[in-house]
């Protein structure tokens, strides 16, 4: 804050109270130490009888309606109750037992120049509720100087974000986009974000349609076109044409050749095949008339 420096003083130890009093008939008291119950329902001192838990305690621990508890433990915490010479229920108390609250470790952070998160830890369980009561004052100390600043060698380096473009990429094309932007620290979670910049308004680029364009095909040969024709000076172009002609019917002749060739390959390798079939069926007929023929 110009012309002032703001400083936080935080108790890092703080003390509270624990006030050990009855409340709706629950009574606390600390352990290690001296409890005496008391029965309100009690007159004149009239003898009762005391029971923990449903339980009765030892007679010497009671005095004229009281019940006194030398040095308590965790195990004479439960339900009192005072029962009157008929057997009535005078009154129900329930004990607990604890330490009072000691002093608590506190430890502070300042994620930002707004914000100051503070917690802390007991430094002894107390067992009992216990409410804390927390405060903090802000003093303020006026400039006597200018002052300039300047980090230390052993401190790092600052660091800057070279990039400072951002692709978006769930654009809706064609769509007209409001944008804005806003900075953080990177190393500080919470800390503090710059404000909103100004709106801009843009629109992702639409690339524009063009009609296909069909190409003419060249059904020309380029190997028989490459031969030299001869030519009249009447009609070149009827050459050309002629000429093309002539190398398409060529190439038709050659692969029907060929196909014909490879037909007749195939049904000469068939028939051939089933010739030394019928050859090898007629040796086993004979074999087998011959066989037969033998006498055994």
């Amino acid at each position: 804050v110009p012309g002032s420096i703001m400083s936080l003083v935080t108790s890092g130890i703080e003390q509270l109270t624990c006030l050990l009093l009855s409340v709706s008939d629950v009574q606390f008291g600390g352990l290690g130490s001296r409890v005496t119950l008391t029965c309100r329902g009690a007159h004149g001192g009239s003898p009762v009888e005391w029971r923990l838990n449903g339980s009765s305690v030892p007679p010497w621990q009671t005095h004229k309606g009281s019940l006194t508890l030398l040095n308590t433990t965790h195990s004479m915490e439960g339900n009192y109750s005072c029962y009157g010479e008929r057997g009535t229920l005078l009154q129900s108390i329930k004990l607990r037992l604890g330490h009072p609250p000691h002093f608590v470790r506190v430890s502070c952070r300042v994620p930002n120049h707004m914000k100051i998160y503070c917690s802390w830890v007991q430094t002894k369980t107390t067992h009992l509720p216990t409410l804390y009561r927390t405060s903090y004052r802000c003093g303020l100390i006026s400039i006597l100087k200018n002052v300039s600043w300047m980090h230390l060698l052993i401190f790092p380096q600052l660091e800057t974000e070279e990039n400072t473009s951002l692709k978006i990429m769930d654009a809706l094309v064609g769509s007209l986009h409001q944008i804005q932007i806003r900075a953080q620290d990177a190393l500080i979670n919470h800390s503090q974000w710059s404000e909103w910049s100004h709106v801009v308004e843009a629109q992702p680029w639409i690339e524009p349609w063009k009609e296909p364009t069909e190409e003419p095909v060249d059904f020309s040969f380029p190997f028989f076109n490459s031969f030299p024709v001869r030519t009249t000076d009447k009609s070149p172009d009827s050459s050309l044409h002629q000429t093309g002609s002539l190398g398409l019917l060529i190439l038709l002749g050659l692969f029907a050749a060929v196909m014909v060739a490879m037909l007749l390959t195939i049904i000469t390798l068939l028939w051939v095949r089933q010739r030394r079939q019928d050859n090898v069926k007629k040796q086993e007929l004979a074999s087998m008339v011959k066989m037969k023929s033998i006498p055994i």
